[in-house]
């Protein structure tokens, strides 16, 4: 048996949809209220718990296997926060997956986590690595570089819609292997039941490094539509965006990043995407299309 944490998620539910293909068995941990029905629907079976309650993690986790927990707080807010999830309810989830004999645990951690870092949502996903390993239990950290989805439509999706220019923090020059969603969910996939990732810190990047402005190029010559931007100070508040994304924006705003994945996708036969073709499928969902259509 196999559960998801963060299923509803946009990785999460990737990561969902690709174990039921491959005729898995798939538990979901979730919560009152969150969307989940299709999910279920799919074939996966839903449980009841928050990372918050650590007395609603034991039962979700009895029989469990192998544990994939892509939760995380960056777009969410009250409650939900660095501090409740990131830091100690992770903390409840390693130590009750320890408690029953979960024999893998798969973090989807950050390949900027520092304990030394300016954000605390990167600190949080450093300590919670440092805990993991210390826990003794069989462990696999997929350390992704941003999310080009994520991190995309959080940007540029607010602000179409609301007919106002995509904010970009800093000068938009700053490069980083950004990942596709799908990507990592192929490392994750391709990480259950393998003895080679048993114990092992994987760092996930996109196939080239790309900054902001450049991407902003590729969607106006992929849609023939300008679209226009304005720029803020690391720091300034950045319109329909929830605090956790701000801090992780203003901090990629600050250096650049490159992880090199090619040989580790070569070994788990995983075909890694590029941004444009990345960029090319965001856009032509229609939630996007709609948007820039009418913008």
């Amino acid at each position: 048996m196999i559960l998801v944490v963060g299923a509803t998620g946009q990785l999460g539910s990737v990561v969902v949809k690709k174990l039921l293909q491959q005729k898995r068995s798939v538990r979901i941990l979730v919560r009152p209220g969150s969307d989940y029905d299709p999910l279920v629907r799919a074939g996966a079976r839903a449980v009841f718990g928050d990372l918050k309650a650590p007395i609603t993690l034991i039962d979700a986790l009895r029989g469990v296997e192998t544990l994939i927990t892509t939760a995380n707080s960056a777009q969410r807010g009250g409650d939900d926060n660095v501090q409740n999830v990131d830091l100690i309810g992770n903390r409840h989830l390693v130590n009750s997956a320890k408690t029953v004999g979960v024999k893998h645990f798969i973090f989807v951690s950050s390949a900027q986590a520092d304990d030394k870092s300016q954000s605390s949502y990167l600190q949080a996903k450093k300590k919670t690595e440092h805990h993991l390993i210390q826990s003794g239990m069989n462990y696999t950290i997929v350390a992704s570089e941003p999310l080009i989805e994520t991190w995309f439509s959080t940007s540029v999706l607010p602000a179409i819609k609301a007919n106002r220019p995509s904010t970009i923090v800093g000068d938009g020059d700053r490069h980083h292997s950004y990942v596709s969603i799908y990507d990592v969910a192929s490392f994750i996939i391709a990480s259950v039941g393998n003895p080679n990732t048993r114990n092992m810190y994987m760092p996930i990047g996109g196939p080239q490094t790309t900054s902001w402005n450049e991407m902003y190029g590729l969607c106006e010559s992929i849609t023939g539509k300008r679209i226009p931007v304005a720029h803020v100070q690391p720091g300034e508040d950045i319109p329909d965006m929830a605090e956790g994304m701000q801090e992780l924006f203003a901090e990629m705003a600050m250096y650049d990043s490159s992880v090199d994945s090619s040989k580790i996708a070569k070994i788990m036969n995983v075909k890694q995407t590029s941004i444009e073709e990345a960029l090319r499928f965001i856009l032509s969902q229609q939630r996007f299309a709609q948007a820039i259509r009418s913008h």
